[in-house]
């Protein structure tokens, strides 16, 4: 008997099997260093993770653990998420903290965000402005 490839959607249109986005970005005023995501969308959530390579870096090797936020919609008023730090690391918090509000704010889902490196302002700037629809 022929087993059928097709997926069954399920309820809303959603699918079970959401496969990760996995993203290597050149920072273009950091040569050498990339920024790694890792964007998974699931039917009630979002979860994100980033870090930065360098390409002296050691293959494989350990990175330091760095922030780890949780957002979600707030009701009332669904322009300001809410947030809280699962796992505060200092040099990484604000970031991590503003990617998983702008997340939250634009795809109106909780977001599970992780920032494992240190990027300094200077560094996120060569990625250009942001998008007005994220400012």
């Amino acid at each position: 008997m022929a087993v059928s490839t097709e997926t069954q959607a399920t309820v809303n249109g959603t699918h079970n099997d959401s496969k990760p986005l996995e993203l290597a970005i050149d920072l273009p005023r950091s040569p050498g260093l990339k920024l790694n995501l890792h964007l998974t969308i699931l039917a009630n959530s979002i979860l994100l993770f980033l870090t930065s390579t360098d390409s002296d870096a050691i293959p494989n090797s350990a990175v330091q653990m760095g922030s780890f936020v949780y957002a979600l919609p707030d009701r009332y008023n669904p322009s300001q998420p809410m947030s809280t730090a699962l796992y505060p690391a200092p040099s990484s918090l604000d970031f991590t903290t503003r990617m998983a509000k702008v997340l939250t704010r634009k795809l109106s889902k909780p977001c599970y965000c992780a920032f494992a490196e240190e990027v300094t302002e200077d560094q996120m700037k060569g990625l250009g402005r942001p998008h007005p629809d994220l400012a």
